[in-house]
């Protein structure tokens, strides 16, 4: 673990030469933030009794502030960037002959990333909190602050998964920005980002239930305003812990058929 230490050091290191391009995303995801806040302002009229599905005007500021702060972690412009990148540009043939876990690797610079995207937007987002204040809602119990933390850090590595497999089959095809920003965007839909999937209609509430896209905003949100009970929530992290089996499975298939062809190919 201290390589994946030292990889962790160096690789925030280098984010901090980047830093004002991750404090000008931050920035844009703090401006999306609040401008879906002032569209369901008005689509609410400013009445704070009034109830849109199982929604009021509290609960939903305090849901797409939150989900804000979620997607500005995950929904990065650049995402899948680092594995693409080293694999077409051949980078990927010095990790493979250190002593590493090259997946893991990238997990781990994936995570600083997130983390990084989260400190730079502590400040934005404490000062939008304020402003709101009067509309913020906290959790309802610390058991459900905990087990919400528990499915923000499960939905970390299932996004990094969905974005993996999208970049290791850089091995068959030259660029795979395409299909990642196709991702991205289904994703913050899918996700509830800026609709809660309740409010959907009955077609595609279904569809996006299917998915695993719920369980990046929707699924931690309904466990942080107690709208969903212990069954539920068992049922929930049994289907994301079923999501990461299955996209590893798909992932590790992938990838040790991609270096066998990198390496033969090479050869």
């Amino acid at each position: 673990m201290k390589i994946y230490w030292h990889i962790a050091k160096a690789t925030w290191q280098e984010y901090l030469s980047y830093r004002l391009n991750f404090f000008l995303e931050v920035i844009g995801g703090i401006f999306t933030m609040l401008i879906a806040i002032a569209v369901w302002y008005a689509v609410f009229d400013g009445d704070g009794a009034k109830a849109i599905g199982t929604f009021t005007l509290a609960q939903m500021v305090t849901y797409l502030l939150i989900a804000g702060v979620i997607s500005t972690i995950m929904f990065l412009t650049a995402q899948g960037d680092d594995i693409n990148n080293d694999i077409n540009r051949g980078t990927i043939s010095a990790l493979i002959i250190k002593p590493i876990n090259v997946p893991f690797f990238w997990l781990t610079r994936d995570f600083v990333r997130k983390f990084f995207t989260l400190i730079l937007g502590v400040a934005e987002l404490s000062m939008i909190i304020f402003l709101f204040r009067d509309y913020f809602i906290l959790p309802g119990s610390i058991l459900n602050l905990t087990l919400f933390c528990l499915a923000i850090i499960l939905a970390a590595i299932l996004h990094f998964l969905l974005f993996a497999i999208l970049s290791v089959i850089a091995f068959w095809f030259e660029e795979t920005w395409g299909w990642r920003f196709i991702m991205r965007i289904v994703m913050e839909v899918a996700a509830g980002a800026i609709i809660p999937l309740s409010l959907f209609p009955g077609f595609w509430r279904t569809i996006f239930e299917i998915l695993p896209f719920q369980y990046f905003i929707y699924f931690p949100m309904q466990i942080y305003f107690g709208k969903i009970d212990i069954g539920g929530i068992f049922t929930g992290f049994v289907s994301i812990l079923a999501w990461l089996l299955i996209l590893s499975c798909l992932f590790f298939i992938l990838w040790k058929r991609g270096v066998r062809r990198y390496v033969g190919y090479g050869g």
